[in-house]
């Protein structure tokens, strides 16, 4: 109720007795409408690693964003709609705010101060009968430095937004999985000869905690009298059990050719992300001189590893078991993590023993997806296919996706299609080749050489990523796009000229038709040779391929040579466009998938072009059995001004009236000055009840399946190609969800 209305019946009241009986229930209502909406403390203090939740009162039923400042000190997680609970990680001050809508946006904040918790240690053998040489030096504290990103090359298939997309340089790399064991309850003062043996299986006796407050935890505590403990030789160094330890069995370093080679143990998928470490570890030579070794890490972050010292070099005298301790703070993120003791002195043989890991913070909670409402099952039941974009290993905006656990399982939650960045665009494919080999080698690679084909030598295609990639969809789950065979952009122009040479003529366009097939052909049947070795079936795991990619857009660059210079400008009826189609269609039929898989036709501003693309694809389904160009891809880079509703949906109606499946296959958003997080998620609301809207009323005797999926192209604003314009559901993070996330959901729920 309002608070004029509430003041009429206060005066109404005190005129009539029969109105007092109304008094209870106005009243209520009355003083709900004068409650103060505020959180439930304005300042808080908490110590590393302890949880508190912080509430929004009074605020039933109005929207709410939260946010915080500095995620390094304090992060959050929802906790019901009206509550978060923040997480304490390290030592500093931030402000939570919780923003409200009550008929304008008012900011509530809440200053959190995080302390450094107080440890509670537990004992640690130690063995007096062997002394080390030297005091032990200080513990190093090593934070990890920012991993360099390229700065973005020109070309993607994007629209008039003022930006450019870049291209990928890939490299790969994989993981294992480590076993980690825990520790040994020493004696509280060790004999001269100790009465306890550390095994890889011991019993920890903890002391009391404070509340809200980390109690330090042993990783790994071995003296390898059970075996190796999980580690391994680093690159040519062999490791083993031996005699002739502290107190019984060691570890032995042997066959050491570099460095660097030594003693590793892979911690990625054991270790707690974003806590520090304590290590210490007992090492011994025997070359009659002194040597040094060091104690390192080997950190894969977005693709680049980096080998930060957790101690830096200690000098080992000959014959002297000698203690090396440091300290490290893993990273929130990362793909692969191990630690290793090296010998960057010389290539000597040595012994390690009695290693303990000792955990002192308590890092960063396991990221979970599945606290959000999942949008493909939102939307299930209206179309068939939620995605979004990836990439296996494009080193700029963070785009080793496909690499973290954390990412895929977001992208499993969410969706149930994924289009790659980069990693299938001809430039990848063709721009990664070690020169060319001849066609006999190319046949016994697997290569389809056209009939007619009369070049001696093709072109070397690097299948690297694309296998890893077909892996990991199959291993999640989740199919895919094929995108692109076929574009004006990120091809590499040595795939237009004699000999693959950028430096030779131009071919004909009689050769440049065979270059059409040969590649077509090759990179579908490698894909589809793929999934059947890795599932049984050909055409499991890319449901559709865009072969054309933005046609009516096509210019010559001057730097490039790109298709126009072979077969000039032909309008609506472009040969090679149709050639493709025809020759990707035939590829299908190869493996009986043509009715299975759906080759597209994708392009940008579709809602300006679209006469001329339903005139295009009408040219390239001319003349066959088959519409061999089965869908319409509305890339949909749009901004919450441009275009209007009516504009993208007259665009929408001009497709499904073909009778061509349709998709919106990079749906992005941006916001202009003055426009604010509100205004976003007002405009993806309305345009998702557009395209529900038009699924729905379309005429089915025309169009059988009509829309049948929508992607949006990017994780989360940090990592986006229009990052400055908050196109996006997420914000910083896939663990911030924006307004535009919620309003996306409930487009499909009214």
């Amino acid at each position: 109720m309002q608070k004029k209305q509430a003041k009429v019946f206060a005066g109404l009241l005190s005129m009539s007795l029969a109105v007092s009986l109304m008094t209870p229930l106005q009243g209520v209502s009355g003083q709900a409408a004068r409650r103060k909406i505020a959180l439930s403390k304005k300042s808080v203090t908490m110590t590393v690693g302890q949880k508190k939740t912080i509430r929004i009162k009074n605020a039933k039923g109005k929207r709410i964003k939260w946010s915080i400042k500095k995620k390094s000190i304090a992060s959050y997680k929802k906790s019901g709609k009206y509550a978060v609970k923040l997480t304490a990680k390290k030592k500093g001050t931030t402000t939570l705010t919780c923003k409200v809508k009550n008929g304008k946006w008012k900011s509530y904040r809440c200053k959190v101060k995080v302390k450094k918790a107080t440890l509670v240690r537990t004992p640690v053998a130690t063995n007096d009968v062997v002394k080390t040489t030297e005091k032990p030096s200080s513990t190093a504290v090593v934070t990890m430095p920012s991993v360099p990103t390229q700065t973005p090359t020109d070309g993607q298939d994007k629209p008039q937004e003022p930006v450019k997309t870049p291209t990928a340089t890939p490299t790969a790399t994989p993981t294992a999985k480590p076993t980690a064991t825990p520790t040994v309850t020493p004696t509280a003062k060790p004999t001269a000869t100790p009465t306890v043996t550390p095994t890889a299986k011991p019993t920890a006796t903890p002391t009391a905690t404070p509340a809200g407050e980390f109690a330090e935890k042993t990783y790994l505590s071995t003296g390898f009298e059970d075996g190796t403990d999980g580690f391994t030789g680093r690159g040519a160094a062999k490791v083993a059990v031996a005699s002739g330890g502290r107190s019984g069995n060691c570890l032995s370093v042997t066959g050491r050719t570099s460095t660097w080679n030594g003693a590793e143990l892979n911690v990625t998928d054991s270790i707690v992300k974003g806590a520090t470490y304590s290590i210490s570890v007992w090492v011994k030579q025997t070359t009659g001189s002194d040597q040094k070794v060091k104690l390192s890490a080997n950190l894969t972050v977005s693709g680049q590893s980096s080998y930060p010292a957790i101690k830096d070099e200690t000098t080992l005298k000959s014959g002297v078991w000698t203690k090396i301790e440091g300290t490290y703070e893993v990273p929130e993120s990362f793909s692969k993590l191990t630690f290793y003791v090296e010998g960057p002195s010389g290539n000597f043989d040595f012994l390690v023993d009695d290693l303990t890991i000792t955990q002192t913070t308590a890092g960063k909670e396991p990221f979970n997806p599945e606290g959000l409402t999942s949008i493909k099952d939102t939307y299930s039941g209206i179309f068939e296919r939620m995605g979004n974009v990836v990439s296996y290993n494009t080193s700029w905006n963070n785009g080793y996706q496909m690499q973290s656990d954390d990412t895929m399982k977001f992208v499993k939650h969410h969706f149930n299609s994924y289009t790659l960045e980069n990693e299938l665009k001809p430039e990848q494919v063709l721009s990664n080749w070690s020169g060319t080999i001849s066609v006999s080698e190319a046949k016994n690679l697997g290569y389809v050489i056209p009939d007619g084909y009369t070049e001696s030598t093709v072109a070397k295609l690097n299948f690297d990523s694309v296998d890893k990639i077909l892996e990991i969809a199959n291993n999640y789950g989740i199919q895919m796009r094929g995108h692109v065979m076929q574009w004006h952009q990120q091809t590499s122009p040595r795939f237009f000229h004699e000999g693959y040479d950028a430096n030779n003529d131009i071919v004909t366009k009689a050769v440049m038709d065979k270059r059409i097939e040969f590649y077509i052909r090759t990179v579908m049947k490698h894909v589809m040779d793929k999934e059947k070795s890795l599932t049984g079936k050909a055409g499991s795991l890319v449901y559709c391929w865009d072969i054309t990619n933005e046609y009516t857009h096509r210019t010559n660059r001057p730097s490039d040579t790109t298709w126009m210079d072979v077969y000039g400008d032909m309008g609506l009826k472009p040969t090679y466009v149709k050639k493709a189609y025809e020759v990707a269609y035939d590829e299908l039929k190869q493996y009986g998938l043509q009715k299975d898989i759906t080759l597209f036709y994708n392009d940008y501003n579709e809602y300006d072009v679209a006469d001329e693309i339903v005139e295009l694809i009408n040219y390239i389904n001319e003349g066959e059995e088959a519409k061999i160009c089965g869908g319409i891809g509305m890339q949909s880079h749009i901004t919450v001004n441009y275009p209007s509703l009516e504009k993208y949906g007259t665009a929408v109606d001009k497709f499904l009236a073909t009778g061509l499946q349709v998709q919106v296959t990079e749906l992005d958003i941006g916001i202009e000055d003055g426009q604010t997080e509100e205004d976003l998620a007002n405009h993806y609301s309305d345009i998702m009840k557009l395209l529900i809207s038009k699924q729905e009323n379309r005429d089915k005797s025309v169009n059988a399946r009509g829309i049948t999926g929508v992607t949006v192209w990017g994780l989360y604003d940090a990592i986006s190609w229009r990052k400055p314009t908050s196109c996006l559901l997420f914000g910083e993070s896939l663990e911030d969800p924006k307004p535009a996330f919620y309003s996306f959901l409930e487009a499909a729920t009214k």
